[in-house]
């Protein structure tokens, strides 16, 4: 059986730190977003401004798997990439559970990236509400039935980051 996660643009209330930020938000719409010089970004699965998007980590996520996005929850109505980036794509647009899991792990990639690079995060992936949804989504994923008795976890002797 195929599960299916539904993608919806996403319009923050909660920002982080909005007052330092110097661009202004994509808008409400593809049209809004295009015209605010803003970007259609898979990972974050959202309109981005371009100051906030990682071209570079988002062509490895795309070329990880053989994606597939749908305008409706049976699959039949496949989107391309490009029209995606053009228009949007549909609201909501249908992904692999796969997907959405894979997605949470490059959001955390692209965060830490950002934090590395000294780049500027949208405020999708910047929202800790995100990291916490995909963190307890993994978690939930976990396999209760794993047999090995033990896992190697190593100590690590670390600084702060400021």
């Amino acid at each position: 059986m195929i599960g299916w996660v539904v993608l919806v643009f996403h319009h923050p209330t909660e920002l982080i730190n909005s007052a330092s930020v110097p661009w202004k938000h994509c808008g409400n719409s593809p049209v809004e977003a295009l015209q605010n010089d803003c970007v259609y970004d898979f990972i974050a699965g959202a309109f981005v401004p371009n100051a906030c998007f990682d071209a570079e980590l988002e062509d490895e996520f795309l070329k990880l798997k053989d994606w597939h996005f749908y305008g409706d929850e049976n699959a039949q109505q496949e989107l391309s990439i490009e029209s995606i980036k053009s228009n949007g794509g549909t609201e909501p647009m249908f992904v692999s559970v796969e997907y959405h899991w894979i997605h949470c792990t490059y959001t955390w990639r692209k965060l830490h990236r950002s934090r590395v690079f000294g780049t500027p995060i949208d405020d999708h992936i910047g929202n800790y509400s995100h990291t916490a949804h995909c963190g307890e989504g993994l978690v939930s994923q976990c396999d209760v039935n794993d047999t090995r008795p033990i896992i190697a976890f190593l100590h690590h002797y670390t600084s702060c980051l400021a």
